[in-house]
């Protein structure tokens, strides 16, 4: 294949790079949550940090490894606000070189790179331009589950029962969180910031 199906420009290079990238494991296996996954999330955001310089404005633990006592799937998902996703493809090289593999199908302003071990998928990192709403929700996301035990809870029933139901579907499973994601992100963006 050529990648002539793939589109141009920076569409055709993650088309093309998702052609050979690892898929991972597809199954949806929650685990209680682990006192390991902020060590392992400073580790890689360290790493990050040091290949990316001043190109990561921010770099922030987000989804459900960022949340103390909430089950999850074993995936580090780390959030990485640059300026423009340009520059990002700079370091394509450096970042393959650690493990990564980039991804295709997200929006224009999101691009996802995820790293692999054995068959499980360690760390999914999110480079989104920042400042922007979308990286704001994630925060306001995690900020409102790690403070409310209430929804807290109701984000984790609401995973149980769908890791069930979607349990050979992972992407099923991540469409079907939508309806609970976006009224929890209601509340919070309805909340007053706190420090």
């Amino acid at each position: 294949n050529d990648g002539s199906a793939c589109g141009s420009s920076r569409q055709n290079r993650l088309c093309r790079a998702s052609k050979t990238a690892t898929v991972g494991k597809s199954t949806v296996d929650l685990v209680e949550y682990s006192e390991d996954w902020p060590r392992m999330f400073e580790e890689a955001a360290s790493v990050l940090r040091a290949v990316l310089g001043d190109r990561a404005l921010l770099v922030e633990h987000i989804r459900s490894t960022s949340v103390p006592g909430l089950i999850a799937k074993p995936t580090i998902d780390i959030a990485v606000g640059v300026r423009s996703l340009d520059d990002v493809y700079e370091f394509r090289q450096a970042l393959e070189a650690l493990g990564y593999d980039f991804r295709s199908g997200f929006h224009d302003d999101h691009l996802m790179v995820r790293k692999i071990v054995g068959d499980e998928r360690a760390q999914h990192v999110h480079f989104r331009v920042y400042p922007s709403a979308e990286f704001e929700d994630w925060i306001l996301f995690r900020d409102l589950l790690r403070r409310d035990e209430s929804a807290r809870g109701a984000y984790a029933d609401e995973k149980r029962e769908l890791a069930t139901r979607f349990y050979e579907d992972r992407g099923s499973y991540v469409e079907a969180k939508t309806g609970i994601v976006e009224r929890l992100l209601t509340q919070a963006r309805g909340e007053p910031r706190r420090p």
